[in-house]
């Protein structure tokens, strides 16, 4: 069942026995090494080739992961990488596994929701026991037909409110917001009347407890304080001396070398502004027949009050190092961020 990688395997190997027949068990050293390697930044390649094999690979996975069941697999270890990094003393070589990983997992779903019919989309989200037998302690089991769509969301949405901000982290928390907006973006390829099975949608949309208000707190925190991204010295250094993790391939490079003319790098705060909009709808009757089920999140955000300036803990990049403890938040500055980006043609706004 396990394939064991070569230690010298080349990127292109690993991604062909990731998206191949064969079946990896989650405890082989293949996960370890594939979200570890180092690839060549394609130089001198338009985006489209560096497209075409990207969906080359996805292909792959749709064609070959009803044998191999390599995507749930990698969803698993998703989740495992994804809460070690809301640990506090989370090292910088876990957040960047962790980023492979979502990465991967989001390139490949995306693939899917845009070329499947809903309802084949949910077998590559079943769970299987095997993979669950054999996972260490830190990956919760899933049962023979249990949907990974809510661990998987789960995962992602602790990410966006549990895990610290700063230089090691902020492509792992932007990897996190552009897997959700795909997980949300299922139901953009059904008529709102359709009752095609849309499990990540519910499995974001229909939260409950305490961790919707927490999110709603941190994308809104996100969007006032416009993080900025790493220094050159970190990621962009890294990309121009011609090698990059293969977390950061290819959208990081894209976003930087193929973007338009004239307009900047898509940043934290517009992807959480954007996150934040797609998770404050209104439920879909269809999904949510129940209408006693709110939106926790537009609750969340009607309850947001305003702090007094005088209270907030300026020149503090993080104060609460991810931990949102209450719904507030000063509505001047938020009006100042918003006001400041209205100008600019690629804002979110």
């Amino acid at each position: 069942m396990g394939t064991t990688a070569s230690a010298a395997a080349p990127s292109h190997v690993l991604l062909e026995q990731l998206t191949g027949k064969s079946s990896i068990a989650i405890e082989d050293q293949f996960w370890q090494q594939l979200l570890s390697f180092h690839v060549p930044v394609p130089q001198g390649r338009t985006e489209e080739d560096v497209s075409a094999i990207s969906h080359h690979f996805c292909a792959e996975m749709v064609q070959n992961n009803v044998l191999s069941g390599n995507f749930q697999t990698l969803a698993l270890v998703m989740v495992d990488r994804l809460k070690r990094s809301c640990k506090p003393q989370a090292s910088s070589g876990t957040l960047q596994q962790a980023c492979g990983c979502v990465f991967l997992a989001r390139t490949f779903l995306k693939h899917m929701l845009e070329t499947l019919e809903p309802e084949d989309v949910i077998p590559h989200l079943s769970g299987t026991t095997e993979s669950a037998s054999a996972s260490p302690a830190p990956i919760p089991p899933v049962t023979s037909q249990a949907s990974l769509a809510d661990p998987i969301l789960e995962a992602l949405l602790e990410v966006v409110c549990d895990c610290k901000l700063d230089v090691h982290s902020y492509w792992l928390h932007m990897e996190a917001l552009a897997a959700l907006t795909v997980c949300l973006s299922a139901q953009l390829f059904c008529e709102l009347s359709s009752p095609a099975p849309l499990p990540l949608v519910v499995a974001a949309l229909g939260r409950s407890g305490p961790l919707p208000a927490r999110v709603v707190l941190r994308l809104l925190r996100h969007y006032v304080q416009q993080p900025p991204p790493p220094a050159p010295e970190g990621l962009l250094k890294t990309i121009s001396s011609g090698l990059g993790y293969v977390m950061h391939l290819p959208w990081q490079v894209f976003s930087f070398f193929f973007r338009s003319s004239g307009f900047a790098p898509v940043q934290l705060a517009d992807r959480a502004l954007q996150v934040l909009l797609l998770l404050t709808q209104h439920l879909p009757p269809v999904l949510f027949p129940d209408p006693a089920v709110n939106n926790a999140y537009l609750f969340a955000l009607r309850s947001v009050g305003d702090m007094a300036v005088e209270a907030e803990q300026d020149g503090q990049d993080d104060p609460e190092q991810g931990k949102c403890s209450n719904l507030q938040i000063s509505f001047r500055h938020l009006h100042d961020a918003i006001s400041a980006s209205l100008p600019q043609e690629g804002a979110a706004v």
